[in-house]
């Protein structure tokens, strides 16, 4: 139910017109004993779905948001950003903690270069969430930059990303995974890209 109030109000948007619907035709067939004021109640329906939509942002669109923000971050190649929202218990073969992803992130985004030029999500799709965490799988076409050796080349990947509830009540995220264009280990990737 907390589904249609607060992330999707489709299907409270149809019920409304619905709703309106059979307001019109009652008032149609019995316009004496009907009051007009009634018919604001589909109208009003629809706002408040609208409204319960705009205000509430659940634990699911928290996981999104906060994705989409790594994925501009490692466009706008801004290595704080990209930290910032990295867990303190990120923990990746265990050979990869936050202090060693952090350095790496660094080196990988320094100021003077520009290696990514833009970053599109093609599909993003939250597939566990809860109170502790969630895991969010999604697609990127990424456009190298000019300091690139890939400079102009399109490049597509599928990512899965752990995310656990830090003690302050934030997502981050806690493990990576590249997914495609193969499975990659981790740590490969990350001296392939510097």
């Amino acid at each position: 139910m907390s589904y249609y109030l607060f992330e999707n109000p489709s299907m409270g948007i149809l019920i409304a017109v619905v709703v309106e619907f059979l307001l019109v035709m009652t008032w149609a067939m019995f316009r004496e004993r009907f009051k007009k004021s009634l018919l604001l109640i589909g109208p009003g329906l629809v706002g408040l779905f609208v409204l319960l939509d705009v205000l509430v942002q659940t634990n699911r669109e928290i996981l999104e948001e906060a994705t989409r923000q790594v994925v501009q971050a490692a466009e706008e190649e801004d290595a704080e950003s990209i930290i910032a929202l990295i867990s303190d218990t990120f923990l990746h073969d265990a050979s990869i903690d936050r202090e060693a992803i952090n350095k790496q992130i660094q080196r990988r985004f320094p100021a003077d270069r520009d290696i990514i030029d833009s970053n599109r999500v093609t599909k993003l799709e939250v597939t566990e969430v809860n109170e502790s965490g969630g895991k969010v799988e999604f697609s990127v076409l990424t456009t190298m930059g000019p300091e690139s050796k890939y400079a102009n080349v399109f490049q597509k990947s599928r990512w899965r990303f752990h995310f656990t509830r830090d003690p302050d009540g934030q997502y981050r995220i806690h493990n990576i995974e590249m997914t495609y264009p193969q499975e990659i280990n981790f740590r490969r990737l990350i001296n392939m890209a510097l």
